[in-house]
């Protein structure tokens, strides 16, 4: 228990945990972090395409209906 409270007792400290454990596991196994950014772009690539077509959308309109 005194060990868990020292690497994770607060915020900070399980970040710091955390990362470190992270690093390490990409030295050991290098194309898991590439396997894994891949997921997340795939994962995250329909949500730009939406958000730029809607970005896209209300520049085009406000341009069309810009008062003067």
């Amino acid at each position: 228990m005194v060990w868990f409270r020292f690497f994770f007792g607060t915020p900070r400290r399980f970040v710091v945990t955390m990362s470190v454990l992270g690093v390490l596991v990409v030295i050991a196994f290098p194309g898991l972090l590439e396997m894994a950014i891949l997921r997340l772009v795939c994962a995250l690539l329909p949500l730009v395409r939406l958000a730029v077509t809607g970005l896209v959308i209300y520049f085009g309109l406000r341009m069309i209906f810009r008062k003067r």
